[in-house]
Parts: C-alpha cells; structure tokens; sequence
C-alpha cells in the first residue's frame, strides 16, 4: 500500500494531508499484474475524480491526472459568443470510452475515466500500438476515445473502425497540455490516429457550425468538440439530436440503471436545441414522435423481454489472444462489481471469442414490480 510520504512527495502536498486523503473513503487501492495503483473516486481539492497513482516497489510513482470534465453547450449561439475569444477548431466528437494511455517503466497502460487500468482495453491497445508502429514515451499522457463495437463499455460502429479502435482527443506532456496544431503534429510524428477535425470557424460564424452539426446529423453522429486555437480557455462540446435521442433509447432499455441522471440531461439537450433551430410545426412534431419511443419503445421491449426470458441484461462479444486473458478480463469487471456472465467461447483464427451478458439492476426491480404491482417510486 502507498506510504503517505510517498503520496505527498508524489502530489506536492504536506505528509498530514496525504494522511487524510489515505484514510478517508475517497480513494480505491487497486492492482493490475505487478504493478499497485490508487485510483481517486472523488475530487478532492486541485485532484480530479479518475485520477491515479501508478507505483510499484523499487520504483518512482507515476501521478495520471484525470481528465478534465468538459462544460456541454445547450444554446450554441450564446455559448460560443461568451465563452470563446476569438477562433475556434471544430472536432468530431466520438461516441465512445475516454481512456489515458501512459508508458510505465516501459509497460503500456490504459486507464479508463472511472480511475482504473483495464486489462482488455491495456491489450488492445497495445496490439494497436504494435500495429501501427505508435510511440507513447516516459511523461506522456495520451488522451483518447476508444470506438467500436468490441468493446466492454459502449457499442457504436463507425464506418472507419473494425471492431475496436481508438483516435487521439488531448495529449498532456509534463504539464502542458499541447494546442491543437502540437497535437496534430504529436500524432503525425508517433503514427497515432487523431481525431477528426471539421475545421476552423470564427466565434461568430455559428451557422458554420450549424452546417458541421446538420452535416453529422446526416451520417448519424454524436456531434462537436469545441476548442481555442490556443487552449485559452477551455473546450466545449455539443452534441446532435441523433445522440441525444440515441442515448435516451439506449438508456431506457435498462430504466433503473441509468435514471434520471441519466435520461434527463439529454432531454434537456434536446429541448435547447429544438429551440435554438427554430422548428417549423411539423419539424417539431417529428422530433417529439421520436423522444415519444425513444422513451417508451424500448424500456417496454426490456419488460417483455424479461417476461419472456426471466433475465434482463447487454450482451457483446469480446476477442482475447488466449484463455488467460479473457480469465483476467472476467476477474476485472466482478472486481468493479458487474454482473458479469459468460454465454459463450469459441476459437476462431487462433483467438478466443467470448460472448457475455453483463446483468442490470433493472431486472430485479422488474420482477418486482410484476410480482407486487407495487411502484418502487412513488
């Protein structure tokens, strides 16, 4: 276990703070392989919730900040006009899982937003990395969003991906956190993939941005990344009303587990947006047909489905490189509490392909409804 000393040398703070931090709730001490890290649940002063200590005996301790939570845009036009000095890059925003990719003493890790090193996504990337011929070096804190479908987290297919890949979003070096044009050049330099970018717009030229936003729209994606030319100030997002309502049908498939945490916020997205477009009627009553079933279609399918099968939950199916590492994998998620199953394994073209059902919540309180009629709510 990390000594105080260790964690106020690490984090430049007195040893009795470090104390506290150590004895208090707001911290998790994890392991992956050989290595120990202690993961920040909360934040707590200048420390982001998801950061990690990374230490391991004989060795210096590595200190991975997390990343920093991103303020979401609801009205476009007033938003960009306040907060924005003057040019503004344009970024897709990918409808994935955030992770931060660092280098310790030469073992590549991949640590998800929640704080934790994940052994599925640590592999494949490193098998990308090897593929790619990709450089991550000592110092370096590699932001990216991973996509796909083959993955544990969110399953989206982009056309430019085959089951798992992953695009460069921030590079952190040392302190710094590189512009936009330093990070395009970072990515070019180490043969990373980066993520897309739209353009340079002016601050007041929203209805460039509104082309962008209907253009993506169209191909059925998640929206935008704003940014400074010079990391000034800092980035906004928005996203489309195909996310927006994507997410809350997705989330209303299992209603219990997400909530109104959840489901809210994306429906208050939608309402600022319709506003902002200026609908005409039939616009409008197209828009709230679809959050309509977006609402209602698949958290009734999720009922009938229990009915029908007794059980609730997400299948996906995962590809390892041996037994050991789906084992490894498996431990991981029931080690975070997930109610994990495996339906399924096969070999195909010398790798093992695992089907799984991660359980929910919702199933429970499902059941119990339809067995007591009784609202757990009200």
């Amino acid at each position: 276990m990390i000594s105080s000393s260790l964690m106020a040398d690490v984090l430049n703070i007195s040893e009795n703070e470090a104390r506290k931090i150590l004895n208090s709730k707001n911290v998790r001490f994890l392991n992956y392989n050989d290595i120990e890290y202690l993961t920040f649940r909360r934040t707590i002063g200048r420390i982001p919730e998801g950061s990690v200590i990374i230490y391991s005996k004989n060795k210096k301790a590595l200190f991975v900040p997390g990343y920093p939570q991103i303020k979401r845009a609801l009205i476009l036009s007033t938003a960009i006009s306040r907060h924005f000095l003057d040019y503004i890059v344009v970024e897709e925003k990918l409808n994935g899982y955030n992770v931060r990719i660092v280098r310790y003493y030469g073992k590549i890790l991949t640590i998800t937003r929640g704080g934790y090193i994940c052994p599925y996504t640590t592999q494949k990337i490193k098998e990308l990395l090897e593929k790619l011929g990709g450089k991550i070096n000592k110092g370096e804190v590699v932001f990216v969003e991973v996509v796909g479908d083959e993955n544990p987290y969110t399953r989206y297919k982009y056309p430019n991906c085959n089951g798992f890949c992953f695009f460069v979003i921030d590079v952190l070096k040392g302190k710094k956190w590189l512009d936009v044009k330093q990070k395009e050049r970072f990515c070019r330099e180490r043969n990373l993939p980066c993520v897309k970018q739209y353009g340079i717009v002016k601050k007041d030229e929203t209805a460039k941005l509104w082309e962008i936003i209907r253009k993506l729209e169209k191909d059925e994606r998640e929206g935008i990344v704003l940014k400074d030319i010079k990391n000034r100030v800092s980035p906004l997002k928005y996203t489309t009303s195909y996310c927006n309502i994507g997410d809350i049908r997705d989330g209303m498939k299992f209603f219990f587990d997400e909530g109104k945490g959840y489901i809210f916020p994306r429906i208050l997205r939608e309402m600022f947006k319709i506003e902002e477009e200026n609908l005409d009627k039939s616009e409008l009553e197209k828009r709230e047909i679809e959050l309509g079933k977006a609402l209602l279609e698949s958290a009734i399918e999720s009922i009938n489905s229990f009915k029908k099968n007794g059980y609730l939950g997400e299948e996906f199916s995962l590809r390892f490189k041996n037994i050991n590492e789906m084992n490894e994998f498996v431990s991981f998620m029931k080690k975070q509490g997930g109610l994990i199953e495996i339906r399924e394994v096969k070999k195909e073209n010398g790798e093992i392909i695992a089907k799984f059902l991660k359980r929910k919540r919702t199933e429970k309180i499902i059941e119990d409804i339809i067995k007591r009629g009784i609202s757990p709510l009200d």
